[in-house]
């Protein structure tokens, strides 16, 4: 069950983190008045800083083996990489300003 929560959160954080990058580097809704396909770029920069995140969860979870780390920990460690999806948000649109 553990793995199935570590896998599954991995694979849905990292969906999700592709689709909201793509959302903003494309100009989100109504904003591309050109016809380049990547208005605003730098927003693909959250792909490569989640992945840096899930990499260290992985570390973590192959380190620790997934049958003696607690639930309460694999749930905060699932928010953390849900967590980095927003921050790596916000550090992109400090980039874009």
């Amino acid at each position: 069950m553990k793995a199935v929560l570590l896998w599954g959160n991995l694979l849905f954080s990292g969906f999700m983190a592709i689709s909201i990058s793509m959302f903003f580097a494309e100009g989100a809704i109504a904003e591309n008045y050109t016809d380049k396909r990547f208005v605003a770029a730098e927003f693909l920069w959250m792909i490569p800083l989640w992945v840096v995140e899930a990499i260290l969860v992985v570390i973590y979870f192959y380190k620790k083996k997934a049958e003696s780390v607690s639930y309460p920990v694999i749930l905060l460690i699932n928010l953390a990489l849900w967590v980095s999806i927003f921050l790596s948000a916000w550090v992109c649109l400090r980039w874009a300003v």
